[in-house]
């Protein structure tokens, strides 16, 4: 199996399960800037960072029927296929990593959308936080009752990437 694709598979094995397809992407986004190695390319879209090769590689263990995809109204939901997990157990993380994960798919997709949008608007040099803020903040009103949780989401993410994994 494609180490991208065990990659993957861990991080949703050791979330246990992921609602949302906006979610995963952003756990991914942010779970890379915090070092884990994931060489995905993301671009400003909709909802933040998005990277069609990493939708690509879903859509792909989907089909292989290596991870479950529901379907609930218009939300997704993603689960390793019950038999798959051990695939899913050889890709596994240090105890850090295993906890940003946890952290991540406990907090709320339009957090994560913000969170994200402030580690990608950061990396392309908007200046300092206040910037970062004000910019995306600008590009998404909707979440600014979001500003603070998000705030802390990436403030996790900028210190979690200073240590080691």
């Amino acid at each position: 199996m494609k180490e991208a694709f065990k990659s993957l598979m861990g991080v949703v094995h050791t979330a246990g399960n992921i609602h949302g397809r906006k979610k995963l992407q952003k756990m991914v986004y942010l779970l890379q800037k915090a070092g884990l190695n994931f060489n995905k390319t993301f671009r400003y879209h909709y909802y933040g960072p998005y990277s069609t090769e990493l939708q690509l590689e879903i859509d792909a263990l989907v089909d292989m029927d290596l991870l479950k995809e529901s379907r609930n109204g218009y939300a997704y939901g993603y689960s390793i296929v019950g038999e798959n997990d051990a695939h899913a157990e050889g890709y596994e993380f240090s105890a850090r990593i295993s906890s940003l994960i946890g952290f991540l798919n406990g907090v709320p997709a339009q957090v994560l959308e913000l969170a994200s949008t402030f580690a990608y608007l950061g990396e392309r040099g908007y200046g300092d936080f206040d910037a970062v803020q004000k910019k995306a903040l600008a590009l998404k009103p909707d979440l600014a009752s979001k500003a603070s949780s998000a705030k802390e989401v990436y403030d996790r993410i900028l210190s979690e990437k200073l240590k080691p994994a």
